[in-house]
């Protein structure tokens, strides 16, 4: 999105805020305090500091969350907004929801399903649902799968010159049946003898090839509004492994790493990615034995601090062998944000993952203050994508 764009949207964005605050307190006695004025004109760091403060704990936790459907509705697959998504969604209202293949009946289904979700996410309290699929192109295309459409080639096929119109093509494909965001692109740079999981979903043997494709391939996302998900941090492209099921390590060394796997991930850096995915392959040279997306040297330390990231990060799947051989879903949550993590992605427990970063919230072993630093990214990027609006409650 251009930058100029988005400060002529912003005085309508602050617009639309104050007249859902009215709504939420009645026109009679409405008033923005000095204090609330000044957030608004903060930009969308303060357009989200003045909506967060109406949430509860509950509210502000549940956004920390990126799960499956079937972890709200409680049915083995779900391919509708059913009376159990709903109820599942109104007790538990998530930030995310990530889409597969399996949810995928046929496409007005499934653009039914989406548009629902997003009326009933922003009926209560105008705070949208981010809506989420992995469409990489190639074999990790789902919805194309799914529906029969035109193949999008996989990110191998693709070269800086076509990959901006390839992410222009799935984001308009996205748009169209109700989806928000990619869990795209793969930024792995791939390597002979490596990971066999990531293969053609690399874009490149080369560093700088694969982040022009990267960055191109977003850019086409993000003409169509779709957020995108820069994956694997730090690059599991170089693992000796298939990493499906989540085991590997990362064994190079940095000043290898730096000169290779992290370019692409410098240029979301730069250029301000929406969400970049933390791999829950160990980093063995920061931190051996910790899955990376659950380490601190890797997520703060290495992402946050070192590389100078600002957006909302996102753990890997925390239902991943090497996730759940180790950690109950609800340690592995807790020490995600320890980490600094901002978004907990598919934890094999929601319910106890949910229950336990509560818990450690009126325990005092993570503050309250930690939870608002990582919900205040995620609002300020629904916020940036057009995912807020005035609707009250």
């Amino acid at each position: 999105m251009d930058p100029q764009r988005k400060k002529k949207r912003l005085p309508a964005l602050i617009l639309a805020l104050a007249l859902f605050a009215a709504c939420t307190a009645g026109a009679e006695d409405f008033s923005v305090s000095d204090e609330g004025e000044e957030l608004l004109q903060q930009g969308y760091e303060g357009a989200a500091m003045y909506l967060m403060r109406e949430m509860t704990l509950d509210e502000k936790i549940c956004q920390l969350f990126f799960v499956s459907p079937e972890q709200l509705s409680g049915e083995d697959i779900t391919t509708s907004y059913t009376d159990g998504f709903a109820l599942g969604f109104d007790a538990y209202p998530v930030g995310g929801i990530l889409m597969f293949g399996q949810n995928i009946y046929d496409g007005e289904s499934l653009l039914a399903m989406n548009t629902a979700l997003t009326y009933a996410s922003k009926r209560r309290g105008g705070i949208g649902v981010i809506i989420g699929i992995g469409e990489e192109g190639g074999r990790a295309a789902p919805l194309t799968g799914k529906l029969g459409l035109s193949a999008i080639p996989a990110p191998r096929d693709m070269t800086a010159d076509d990959a901006l119109d390839w992410g222009q093509a799935v984001g308009e494909r996205l748009k169209q049946y109700g989806f928000n965001l990619d869990l795209a692109p793969s930024a792995d740079m791939y390597v002979e003898g490596g990971n066999t999981e990531i293969g053609d979903r690399s874009f490149s043997y080369d560093s700088s090839q694969t982040a022009a494709c990267a960055l191109m391939f977003m850019n086409g996302l993000k003409d169509n509004g779709i957020i995108s998900v820069y994956k694997h941090f730090p690059g599991i492209g170089t693992v000796d492994s298939n990493t499906r099921l989540g085991w590997g390590h990362i064994g190079e060394n940095m000043a290898e790493i730096r000169s290779r796997a992290l370019i692409p991930f410098y240029s979301a850096v730069w250029e301000n990615c929406g969400m970049i995915l933390v791999t829950a392959i160990d980093l063995t040279e920061v931190d051996p034995n910790v899955p990376a997306c659950l380490s601190p040297s890797v997520v703060r330390g290495l992402l946050r601090n070192s590389m100078g990231y600002k957006g909302v990060i996102v753990t890997d799947s925390l239902r991943s062998g090497r996730v759940t051989a180790n950690y109950s879903s609800g340690r592995a949550a807790i020490l995600a944000l320890q980490a600094g993590c901002d978004m907990i992605l598919l934890p094999k427990d929601f319910h106890g993952a949910f229950s336990a970063v509560k818990q450690a919230v009126l325990s005092g072993e993570i503050s309250e203050s930690r939870i608002d630093e990582s919900v205040q990214r995620i609002l300020a990027l629904k916020i940036t994508y057009g995912l807020v609006s005035s609707v009250g409650r």
